[in-house]
């Protein structure tokens, strides 16, 4: 029979007695519920502090694998990880030792006489070559006079404002030997503008070698390899450094102390998410008030009277849709929980946890043990859940639907 050959397969799983010989009689019985309830979050002191803790574990170990360690470079010694691999100086997401140079272009790209060309482009990402273009110096003031003016002044000023900064003469006046005169820079002006060349050209050249640097990120070796962009989620690894490395930011794992993101291992997450599940799933700890009813007015549940000889298998459903934020760090904690007549809880199945994010449906199965229930006393089977509150996020649960299916075997 269709409902035997459940029980027994239940039996390692849902812990259900061994049946060594067959039942006299089965009974099933099915009760369900359309209503749609929204559950909201609710705090619970005697597990949300570990769900903080597993929810930024599991933040750090998710970033750790969108950006792993070798991504990122270590500025000096103490500030682990703190900077974005290849980041030169003054960049916001901290300075790789092995770059201490400046690569922002010294002309934006209204310059038109410092923008790269085609030709440009493939000198400057000609990874078997260190040199450079030498466009940006472009952008700099010329030395060549416009003989139009007086006084004399460059035909060609530069972009931006770099120009206006230069105070004094810009050319010597002179005749030569036929009497024509001739213009010179002066060599305060012949200084200046070698500096804006000499500084030009040296955020170029920091922005091939940082460029180079990039392609040979997490020992990229082959000539087809991207290095940082093909190993690396640059959104991640500005949030690790930013939100983690930079803040030194610690948590209190279980057996291994205070650790920041680098030293966190999916070990201590999943050592959290035991000590939620411990918690969660016993009726004797804190945790036990930490759920509430799923219906509110008692309109879904299965009541009944304990009979002697009788086993009793619940499988229980539920069709759920997150209706507030989404989270793969969050999660929805449900169970079934047989209770007294008093409501004293006296079974509860596992907890099963589900992440915020789109519909699901949930479908579980407990044996309850004949030796938690006394013959001819009234029982309910209700169905709870828990949605620890999250300061970030507004956590919402659709419940489109559950049932409850009792079977009830005869020895």
């Amino acid at each position: 029979m269709v409902f035997l050959k459940i029980i027994l397969l239940l039996n390692s799983s849902l812990y259900a007695l061994q049946l060594t010989y067959l039942p006299r009689n089965e009974d099933v019985e099915i009760v369900s519920a359309t209503s749609v309830e929204v559950l909201s979050e609710s705090s619970c002191e005697g597990v949300d502090d570990l769900i903080r803790k597993a929810k930024l574990c599991q933040e750090c170990i998710l970033l750790k694998a969108k950006c792993p360690d070798c991504c990122l470079a270590t500025p000096s010694p103490g500030r682990n990880f703190e900077a974005i691999r290849c980041a030169p100086k003054d960049d916001p997401y901290g300075t790789d030792p092995s770059l201490k140079c400046n690569s922002i272009s010294r002309f934006n790209s209204s310059c038109a006489e410092a923008n790269f060309s085609t030709a440009d482009i493939g000198i400057f990402t000609n990874r078997s070559t260190n040199a450079i273009p030498y466009r940006q110096k472009k952008g700099c003031p010329g030395i060549i006079p416009d003989l139009g003016t007086d006084p004399v002044i460059p035909a060609f000023k530069g972009c931006g404002s770099y120009f206006t900064e230069f105070e004094g003469d810009y050319f010597y006046r002179a005749r030569d030997s036929s009497g024509k005169v001739a213009y010179s820079p002066t060599t305060e002006y012949d200084e200046f503008v070698t500096d804006c060349w000499n500084d030009a050209n040296a955020r170029e050249s920091c922005a091939k070698k940082a460029l180079t640097c990039t392609w040979n990120v997490c020992k990229c070796a082959s000539a087809g390899c991207t290095g940082y962009p093909e190993h690396c989620e640059d959104i991640a690894c500005k949030s690790r450094v930013t939100n983690w490395e930079k803040k030194n930011k610690t948590i209190l794992t279980v057996d291994a102390g205070l650790r920041e993101c680098y030293q966190l291992q999916t070990s201590d997450c999943l050592k959290f998410n035991k000590a939620v599940r411990s918690c969660l799933n016993s009726i004797e700890s804190a945790c036990y008030t930490c759920f509430k009813k799923i219906y509110t007015d008692d309109e879904f549940m299965y009541r009944f009277v304990a009979r002697s000889g009788h086993k009793l298998v619940f499988l229980w459903k539920l069709y759920a849709t997150s209706v507030g934020q989404s989270s793969q760090n969050a999660y929805f904690y449900s169970k079934i929980q047989v209770e007294d007549s008093l409501g004293n809880p006296v079974y509860s199945s596992p907890v099963h946890q589900k992440v915020f994010e789109g519909g699901f449906s949930i479908f579980s199965a407990i044996a309850v043990p004949s030796s938690v229930l006394h013959t001819g006393e009234e029982y309910y089977a209700r169905l709870y859940y828990f949605i620890s509150r999250d300061p970030d996020l507004i956590l919402k649960m659709q419940i489109n639907g559950a049932e409850i299916t009792a079977i009830k075997v005869r020895e």
